[in-house]
Order: C-alpha cells, then sequence, then structure tokens
C-alpha cells in the first residue's frame, strides 16, 4: 500500500508541474504578444516571434501528453480532467 501512495503522489506532482508550466506557457505568451506590440526593433521582434512559436509548440506538446492521459485508464482522474482542461483554453484571444 505505502509503494503504491508514493507512485501516486509522484504521478500527482508530475501532473501538478505539467499544470503549472502550461500556466506559465499562457502567461509569457500575453507577456511577449504585449512585447511584440509595443516593440519597434526588428531583431528583436523577430526573436519575440520565435518564442510565440515556440510556446504554441510546446502548448501542443501539453496537449498532446494531456490526450494521451485521457485515453489511458485513468480518464475518470480529477488532476487529468484539470490539466486537459487547461491545455485546452487558448493561449490568448488571436489562438
Amino acid at each position: 500500500m505505502k509503494e503504491t501512495l508514493s507512485t501516486l503522489n509522484t504521478s500527482d506532482s508530475i501532473l501538478m508541474s505539467l499544470c503549472r508550466e502550461i500556466e506559465y506557457i499562457r502567461s509569457r505568451y500575453k507577456a511577449v504578444i504585449s512585447s511584440i506590440e509595443c516593440c519597434n526593433d526588428t531583431n528583436l521582434k523577430k526573436r519575440l516571434l520565435d518564442e510565440v512559436e515556440k510556446l504554441i509548440e510546446r502548448k501542443n506538446e501539453l496537449k498532446s501528453i494531456a490526450n494521451s492521459f485521457i485515453t489511458g485508464k485513468k480518464k475518470s482522474d480529477l488532476t487529468i480532467q484539470f490539466f486537459l482542461e487547461l491545455c485546452k483554453r487558448p493561449l490568448g484571444l488571436t489562438t
């Protein structure tokens, strides 16, 4: 029983870490978009646009991970459902 509890706690902390990551991505996306709107430097704007692409790519990776959890045995797990919900949310108004 103790071994199962330890595995459960590890799984929960991995999922919660992924939840925090998706929220960080959303927050960073908004900050970068705001910076792009104010930016006059072409090189900086290009770097910021590259970062936006990487953030979108990582969000899509996390959404794929969430979907793989759902297709597994624990589709009723609330933590997994919460993670999937976070992944489905748009990064910003234009996504």
